[in-house]
């Protein structure tokens, strides 16, 4: 570990193991080559301001002693994540992987730490409902990716007012109605919407 980095969280290690992956599973961990190298399947449970989120632990574990930092998770009984202000901000020192499991593993609950991250740091996502939005600006014109990361279809309606000659590059085309425009985009599909700025 950094000692740079422990030093800004607070933090020293305790401890350092070999993390199990759920049900006995090898997406990413070696084989066990002795006895007691690898910790059982492990959960890192949120304190504090993580209250009430959770993640596995992603190929290994690491615990703290928090000198002036602040315990955010715990494994067991043992620190598993410090926070530490420093400057005009926060440090976070997490002692596995959060999100390596993403396709492996389902575990809802490591979307929701995600979320509490980005809500501390106040980085709110460009949404429409449930659709998500990556724009891409030059000029006085806009492209809008719109993805839709659910299972099901989605509609959604946005108003096209400041929008000079909105019009779908990929995907179905825009119904408009009274300067709205209905948006439809199928289960993890993406559409393409172009328009100038009026």
């Amino acid at each position: 570990m950094s000692p740079v980095i422990a030093g800004m969280a607070g933090a020293e290690q305790k401890s350092f193991i070999m993390v199990r992956e759920p049900g006995n599973g090898r997406r990413w961990t070696p084989e066990e080559r002795t006895w007691g190298e690898f910790a059982p399947v492990t959960y890192l449970e949120g304190t504090g301001e993580f209250a009430g989120t959770r993640t596995l632990a992603n190929y290994y574990l690491q615990t703290f002693t928090c000198k002036d930092g602040t315990p955010v998770f715990k494994a067991g009984d043992e620190i598993a994540g410090c926070e530490k202000n420093v400057g005009k901000g926060k440090i976070f020192l997490l002692g596995t992987f959060i999100g390596h499991n993403g396709t492996a593993y389902d575990t809802p609950g490591t979307l929701k730490l995600v979320d509490r991250f980005m809500q501390l740091a106040d980085v709110k996502p460009q949404k429409i409902g449930e659709l998500l939005v990556q724009k891409r600006i030059h000029g006085n014109k806009e492209a809008w990716i719109i993805t839709n990361p659910t299972e099901a279809d989605v509609s959604e309606n946005i108003d096209i007012t400041k929008m000079k000659n909105p019009e779908i590059l990929i995907g179905n085309k825009l119904e408009i109605k009274n300067r709205m425009a209905k948006i439809k985009v199928k289960s993890l599909d993406i559409i393409v919407l172009v328009f100038g700025k009026s």
